[in-house]
């Protein structure tokens, strides 16, 4: 399924294509302890998370079905797989640039670069992420996990309680459709040439709905199954677009 693309920039065409390399980001505190709305402390230990494509686009004032798509392959070459392309499925705009996977990311050796992503010329002000299965190279592999999840549970005693929770395409999609968590929040930019996008990620958003209190003390990590409210909550927690902030950086200047 092929992305719809499209543009509002003015000029040559053959002008238009910029380089658009990514960067993944941590929150600064995503290893701090931190509250969840139960009122269940956590601290997390580890995040992993499959990134099959990131998008980006800007807000119009018509749908995107009554645009012209096609003007990203047309000027690039067609240069997106099919194997993980998404259609940009913004509310209401266009995308303007890409970058295509897919990769494994362990948050906890961010800041990790991307490179190979393209866009066009133009205003954006929105992101979207597309999970991946961690392993393998099919996009729709319902059983692989998309991320996994370690941290401890802390009790007013001080007593800790380590677990890790895993998801898969399947347990996301009733809430993220093919994986992909549309209307993340970017940083209004006026991209006119080569730059990085970068990705912060929160991946305390993805627990944020979890009742902890019921996890039973145990000498190993607890692994927490889809038979879990943990789980179940981490599934809905992974289509949060809050859990992710898009920016860019213009290139520096050449000498």
């Amino acid at each position: 399924m092929a992305v719809a693309v499209g543009g509002c920039s003015s000029g040559n065409e053959a002008d238009s294509g910029v380089r658009l390399d990514a960067r993944i980001e941590l929150d600064p505190e995503a290893w701090d302890v931190f509250t969840i709305t139960s009122g269940d402390r956590v601290r997390l230990e580890r995040a992993v998370m499959g990134l099959g494509a990131l998008y980006y686009g800007g807000i119009f004032e018509e749908p995107l079905a009554r645009r012209s798509p096609g003007r990203l392959e047309r000027l690039l070459g067609a240069l997106v797989r099919t194997a993980h392309a998404h259609p940009g499925h913004f509310s209401y705009g266009t995308v303007l640039g890409q970058w295509i996977g897919p990769r494994a990311l362990d948050l906890s050796e961010a800041p990790i670069v991307l490179r190979g992503g393209q866009g066009l010329v133009g205003p954006y002000s929105i992101g979207q992420v597309v999970y991946a299965p961690l392993e393998g190279n099919d996009p729709f592999d319902y059983t692989t996990p998309i991320a996994r999840l370690e941290g401890v549970a802390l009790r007013d005693d001080d007593e800790e309680i380590a677990f890790r929770v895993t998801a898969t395409l399947e347990d996301v999609w009733p809430h993220a459709v093919e994986g992909t968590v549309h209307d993340c929040r970017f940083e209004p930019a006026d991209v006119s040439g080569d730059g990085t996008v970068v990705v912060t990620i929160d991946p305390r958003v993805w627990l944020q709905t979890a009742e902890l209190a019921t996890l039973e003390p145990s000498s190993e990590r607890l692994d927490l199954g889809p038979e879990t409210q943990v789980q179940r909550a981490f599934a809905l927690g992974l289509a949060q677009s809050f859990a992710y902030a898009f920016s860019f950086e213009p290139a520096a200047a050449e000498d």
